[in-house]
């Protein structure tokens, strides 16, 4: 259990402990193992569900102005995690989870108290390959230090890149869940 204001681990090992749900088969079953996980840790959970498919930059500022609002209005006042899943677009077709996180940093604009974690299908040949993605408080920074193009790097839908030269790009045996994108952005209320 959480104490009031402190997390047990790294933000984002935090965040990669609720989609390592093995035998899990189903987006849905993913995030529903991933809220109760969130619980179990003292978390308060926003379940956004899945997303029908939707334009990445949009569904990134809406998710920044949920997790932002949450620190304005200090309620709850227990670190909360958001979940969601589902496909996104971008102008090459469908959106990885690195160019939503991409999108997300923007949006944040480094805030202190937000950290996230994304994955899904690798794209490589072998389906049940998968890969994750995460950004905290300094990742826009890092970004600027090594004069990173973050505009650009969403136009062209290269997201993974800047994520494997900040080390902040994971592969993983297996995808969470086959064909899914798995979200979680959680405010820490520091």
């Amino acid at each position: 259990m959480l104490i009031r204001g402190e997390l047990p681990l790294w933000p984002q090992t935090v965040l990669r402990e609720l989609f390592a749900c093995p035998g899990v088969a189903t987006m849905s079953q993913s995030l529903d193992s991933a809220a109760s996980r969130a619980r179990e840790l003292g978390f308060v959970v926003l379940q956004l569900g899945s997303q029908s498919p939707t334009d990445v930059n949009e569904i990134a500022k809406f998710h920044a102005a949920i997790a932002l609002q949450c620190v304005r209005d200090g309620n709850p006042m227990v670190p909360t995690v958001m979940l969601s899943g589902g496909a996104l677009l971008a102008k090459a077709g469908l959106a990885t989870h690195a160019e939503f996180l991409l999108a997300l940093a923007l949006a944040l604009d480094g805030h202190r108290a937000i950290y996230a974690y994304a994955c899904g299908p690798d794209a490589t040949n072998d389906r049940s390959a998968g890969s994750g993605v995460q950004i905290g408080p300094d990742t826009l920074g890092r970004m600027r230090q090594l004069r990173v193009d973050v505009i650009e790097r969403l136009a062209t839908c290269d997201a993974k890149s800047v994520f494997e030269l900040l080390g902040d790009y994971e592969k993983l045996a297996l995808a969470p869940a086959p064909a899914s994108v798995l979200r979680a952005i959680l405010v820490t209320q520091q």
